[in-house]
């Protein structure tokens, strides 16, 4: 009882600050529930369901995010309790949009999409980080938060052990649950435990808590320490490089970078530490020793970008490097009193990143289109949106061959591209742009695929017993076998199912909202397709192919 005592004393101020969360948190546990355990209450409601779920998920973010805004805005010019009221209404409305609005946009399920989602989660989390600069000093936001997170996490821990040791119990003694309601378990107690300690915990005023002893001797001794030796080993490979006139390889990008991140980290939460001369000096000159390795880091991008363009790795890592670049800026003017400002910042990169046209799937989709169109624009071999490929094997250099090629591979899987592109899945690369490939070349020369998509909306499984998602495909190129696994481990050959389909000219690269192909594997089971695209070269599979669907077991 005691336990349980602690445990509403923790929860209750939270639950009557944020009860949009808890609600939230509650609500998607529910639904995700029904949608990961395929409840037959919502049968034939696929695509209903899984949007339902996303925009639950999104609604406890978006929750803190509404309620952490009100406090900032009203906090200082309003009474506690007609702040309260602003924002139980705030996130009554927050709740609405989320689950009306918010649904319709959820529907959708493409990189754009999955960009948009993630960052914007993001962006109102770090948005969230800054708010609190309102109710706790700043120095004390970032170690309060690590240990918050630490100790909800382990509270968490506990709770998923226990829930897992019930379910065991129930599954082993009295009656089979599935393996599915140990993984909805899991997601229910982080939804509801640990967003809901965790929230508890960091959002609390100063005073109210306190900084372990610990945290000094992880962050500062060990951590820090560890970072000091990261900067002299880049320092030592930027010698090294002097020495043997060489360019920095592309490699040193991913070094660079986590050490701007670990000086973002050590100066969001050391400045309590500043009694150490190590860390004054940090403090103090910290930023002028990575200005010489962005400057490096730079000019390796620079190169790589230039050889090969964009992609969303790469692009992410240019908004990286800019990001990295004001924060120095921001570490650097009035001693570092701005840094607080680097939390907006960041959310505004993330915002750009996602849902204006500067975004992580355009940018670089537009890049590689533009090299290509580039090139025989040059040549005046583009015009009216058509490339003439007449001569192209002869006029085109080694080196723009080569950046065609490579911008290619990249648009091979992209949907939105300009009507000359628009052919990829239909005929081969020599017919597209007057060359061959010499990648593809080597491995038979025409190239041929096929692709089929259906929105799998609604399926009678009326007449199936059990159905098994297919977990992965393997192409043997060796045997040119097609090889399909299921979840349940099973495999199966589908390359005589699949090799007609080529010479199909009813067939031939479908997007249908109809039905999925079903294709019998016997009197007792049919595999039921729902995408799939596979490349063949001369009647020879190749390993960039993709299928997804399921292995239907019939009734006996």
């Amino acid at each position: 009882m005691n336990i349980l005592k602690r445990f509403y004393k923790t929860i209750s101020p939270e639950i009557n600050r944020f009860p949009a969360v808890v609600f939230s948190a509650i609500v998607s546990s529910v639904i995700f529930g029904f949608y990961y355990l395929g409840s037959s209450l919502f049968a034939g409601h696929h695509l209903f369901l899984i949007s339902l779920t996303k925009a639950s998920f999104f609604s406890v973010p978006f929750s803190i995010f509404i309620s952490l805004l009100v406090e900032y805005i009203f906090t200082d010019h309003l009474d506690e309790e007609r702040v309260r009221k602003i924002s139980l209404a705030s996130q009554a409305t927050g709740l609405v949009l989320c689950y009306f609005p918010f649904y319709f946009f959820c529907r959708l399920d493409s990189p754009r999409f999955w960009v948009a989602y993630v960052c914007l989660i993001f962006a109102m989390l770090v948005m969230c980080i800054f708010f609190l600069t309102r109710i706790q000093k700043f120095e004390e936001i970032i170690p309060n938060i690590v240990n918050s997170w630490l100790i909800a996490a382990i509270e968490t821990g506990c709770v998923i052990l226990g829930i897992l040791t019930i379910l065991w119990a129930v599954d082993s003694l009295l009656f089979h649950v599935g393996d599915r309601i140990f993984t909805v378990g899991i997601v229910a107690a982080c939804l509801i435990v640990f967003v809901n300690f965790f929230l508890a915990y960091s959002t609390k005023q100063s005073g109210t808590f306190e900084i372990p002893k610990s945290f000094r001797v992880i962050v500062k001794t060990i951590l820090f320490s560890l970072y000091l030796v990261l900067i002299g080993v880049l320092y030592i490979y930027l010698i090294k490089s002097l020495f043997q006139k060489t360019l920095p390889r592309g490699r040193i990008n991913w070094f660079v970078s986590f050490a701007t991140v670990f000086y973002l980290f050590f100066q969001l939460t050391l400045k309590k530490f500043q009694d150490d001369k190590i860390v004054a000096l940090f403090y103090k000159n910290g930023h002028l020793f990575l200005i010489p390795l962005v400057v490096i880091q730079c000019v390796s991008f620079g190169i790589r970008v230039s050889a090969y363009g964009f992609t969303m790795s790469r692009y992410a890592s240019l908004l990286y490097i800019i990001f990295s670049i004001i924060v120095l800026i921001l570490a650097s003017i009035k001693s570092g009193e701005l840094m607080k400002f680097v939390f907006p910042v960041f959310s505004a990169f993330l915002i750009l990143a996602s849902v204006t046209p500067l975004n992580l799937v355009d940018v670089p989709r537009r890049d590689q289109i533009y090299r290509i169109e580039k090139i025989y624009k040059a040549h005046d071999m583009f015009s009216k949106d058509k490339l003439n490929t007449d001569g192209a094997r002869t006029k085109f250099s080694d080196s723009e061959k080569a950046v065609i090629c490579s911008a290619y591979d990249f648009l091979i899987n992209e949907t939105k591209l300009p009507k000359w592109a628009r052919n990829f899945e239909t005929q081969s690369f020599s017919k597209i742009f007057g060359f061959e490939h010499p990648r593809l070349s080597l491995v038979g020369g025409k190239e041929n695929s096929i692709y089929f998509e259906c929105p799998l909306m609604q399926l009678d499984v009326s007449e199936y017993s059990v159905l098994h998602s297919i977990l992965k495909m393997d192409v043997h190129t060796d045997s040119e076998k097609i090889i399909v696994t299921d979840s349940s481990g099973a495999e199966y050959d589908l390359t005589e199912f699949i090799l007609p389909l080529f010479s199909d000219s009813d067939f031939s690269n479908q997007k249908t909202d109809g039905n999925p192909i079903i294709i019998s594997l016997g009197k007792n089971a049919d595999v039921i397709i729902t995408y799939m695209h596979i490349t063949s070269r001369e009647n020879k599979f190749t390993g960039n192919s993709t299928l997804r669907g399921f292995i239907a077991k019939k009734n006996e």
